[in-house]
């Protein structure tokens, strides 16, 4: 299965923030429960930000690891030509 991207730092933020607003506000839409927590981003300390952007890099370089490894050993990394499907439809594009 091809490695997901990792979610950005904000959103590692929202994720681990999200319940407790969500429990301080428990009538609010989860679009407003977003926007709040992207005004606690915009007004968090460097120290916090950079300790999410630096999970972030680092679940980056894993998954641009995990993405190499799966494009030398899946069929999508196959010229066209040696793709038994793709040859035997015909490419589409």
């Amino acid at each position: 299965m091809r490695p997901l991207k990792p979610v950005s730092a904000f959103f590692q933020f929202k994720e681990d923030n999200y319940k407790q607003v969500q429990n301080e506000n428990p009538t609010l839409k989860a679009t407003d429960i977003t926007k709040i927590i992207a005004r606690k981003w915009a007004i968090v300390d460097q120290q916090t930000k950079d300790h999410y952007e630096n999970q972030y890099r680092e679940a980056r370089e894993l998954f641009e690891q995990e993405t190499k490894l799966y494009e030398s050993t899946c069929e999508d990394s196959l010229p066209p030509s040696e793709r038994p499907l793709l040859s035997f439809f015909g490419s589409r594009r």
